[in-house]
C-alpha cells in the first residue's frame, strides 16, 4: 500500500540521518530512559524560536512554575519553568478529512473512538522510572502547558490540552470556545483576513486531543480536517499502522452505523477517556453500540473489529487484513507497548535492558502483542 511505503521510507532516511551521529531511531510514546537531568534546555532544546517563546509566554500567563504530578502505581512529579516537561511525550498523529455535511458526526465518531484507542494504542507506561498511566502522553501534556493561572485553575477552568467540552450541534461551536483561551502567539504579519492565518496560528495553540482544522487545499477549495492526537509513536512501524488503520476503520464505521453518537451522556465518556488512558485495554469502557459497560480489549476483538471493517470496506480501503488481524490478536493478549513495558520492568527493574530488549523487537518490526520477555 502506498500509505505503508511512504511512511517505511521515510523511517528508513530517517534512520540513515540517525546513523550519522551514531545512533538509532525508537518510537516510544514516553522515552524510559528520560530523567530529570535530560530536561536543561541548554543542552537539549531545539533552538527553533517556537519553544523560546512558548517557555516565556507559559510563565508570562501562568505566574508560576509548571508542576507535572499524576499517580498510576507510582507518583510520577516534575517541575519545571520551561516547555521542557512536553518533550517527555511523542505522539503519532492522524489528520483526517472530512465532508462538510456529516462534519459533526465525524467529530462525534471520533471522540468515541479515541477513548478506544487510547487504551488500545498505549505505549507510555513508565515515566522518569516510574510506572505510570499507560497512556502518561495525556496527563504530560495537559499539564505541562497549562498556562492558566492560580485563580483559573481553582474556578476548573478548562486546560488548553482536553478531550473536549461536550457534544457539539456545528463545529463553529469549537472554534467559538476558542476565543475562551488567552492569545498565546502575537503576531502583527499582515495577511488577509479571509487567509484565517491569525484564526489558524490560535486554533494551533488550543491542544485538544481532537483538533478540528479548517484549511484551503492546493486547488483553492476549503476543507474540513481533524487532528487525531491521543495515539502515541510506536512501539514498531506495523503496530502503527495496524493503529492508524483501526482508528479511520472505527470513525467511518461508527458514521455509517446508524448509531445515535451521542447516547451515552458525555461525561460517561470523557470519564471513560481518562480511566482508559490511566488503567489500560483491559478495562471497563461504555461501548458505543448500546452503551453496555464492558471490557474494552473484549470489544475490540468482537464488535469493534467488525465495525473498523465495515468502516474500511466503505471507504474502499483494501489490503488491511494484515493489520486488521494484528488488531485481533493484540485485542484477545491484552499485550500492547504499555502492558510489555510494565511487565519487563517488574520483572527485571532494569530500564536499560528494556530499552535494548524494545529496540531488537522495534528493529524486527515485530508486532508488540508477540513480543516476549
Amino acid at each position: 500500500m502506498e500509505l505503508k511505503e511512504n511512511i517505511t521510507g521515510l523511517y528508513r532516511e530517517a534512520e540513515k540521518s540517525a546513523q550519522k551521529f551514531n545512533t538509532h531511531l525508537g518510537f516510544f510514546g514516553v522515552f524510559p530512559n528520560l530523567m530529570p537531568e535530560h530536561f536543561d534546555p541548554k543542552q537539549y532544546q531545539s533552538d527553533m524560536k517556537r519553544y523560546t517563546l512558548a517557555s516565556q509566554r507559559i510563565h508570562e500567563l501562568r505566574h508560576e512554575s509548571v508542576e507535572l504530578l499524576f499517580h498510576g502505581k507510582d507518583e510520577v512529579k516534575l517541575q519545571r519553568d520551561d516547555v521542557m516537561s512536553e518533550a517527555l511525550s511523542t505522539s503519532f498523529q492522524i489528520h483526517f478529512q472530512v465532508p462538510f455535511s456529516r462534519a459533526t458526526d465525524y467529530y462525534h465518531a471520533a471522540l468515541i473512538a479515541s477513548v478506544i484507542m487510547v487504551g488500545f494504542g498505549a505505549n507510555a507506561s513508565l515515566v522518569l522510572g516510574k510506572r505510570a498511566w499507560h497512556e502518561s502522553r495525556i496527563p504530560i501534556f495537559e499539564q505541562s502547558v497549562d498556562v492558566s493561572d492560580k485563580e483559573r485553575r481553582a474556578k476548573g477552568d478548562e486546560k488548553r490540552v482536553h478531550f473536549a467540552h461536550g457534544y457539539i450541534d456545528s463545529w463553529m461551536e469549537l472554534f467559538e470556545q476558542n476565543k475562551a483561551f488567552k492569545i498565546m502567539f502575537p503576531d502583527v504579519v499582515n495577511e488577509p483576513v479571509e487567509k484565517l492565518y491569525h484564526f489558524n496560528l490560535h486554533n494551533g495553540t488550543i491542544w485538544r486531543w481532537i483538533r478540528p482544522l479548517i484549511s484551503q487545499e492546493k486547488e483553492g477549495e476549503w476543507g474540513l480536517r481533524m487532528e487525531l492526537r491521543v495515539l502515541p509513536s510506536g512501539p514498531t512501524l506495523i503496530d502503527m499502522l495496524t493503529n492508524l488503520w483501526f482508528f479511520i476503520g472505527l470513525i467511518e464505521g461508527l458514521v455509517k452505523s446508524g448509531n445515535n453518537l451521542t447516547q451515552i451522556p458525555f461525561e460517561v465518556l470523557k470519564d471513560d477517556f481518562y480511566q482508559i488512558a490511566k488503567w489500560g485495554m483491559q478495562h471497563t469502557f461504555h461501548e458505543p453500540l448500546e452503551g453496555k459497560s464492558r471490557l474494552l480489549n473484549e470489544w475490540i476483538s468482537r464488535e469493534g473489529l467488525e465495525l473498523a471493517k465495515k468502516g474500511l470496506a466503505s471507504l474502499g480501503v483494501k489490503g488491511t487484513e494484515t493489520y486488521l488481524d494484528i488488531v485481533k490478536a493484540r485485542a484477545l493478549s491484552g499485550q500492547n507497548g504499555a502492558v510489555w513495558q510494565l511487565k519487563h520492568f517488574e520483572k527485571y527493574r532494569n530500564i536499560n535492558k528494556l530499552v535494548e530488549d524494545y529496540m531488537k523487537h522495534l528493529e524486527a518490526d515485530t508486532p508488540v502483542h508477540q513480543w516476549s520477555l
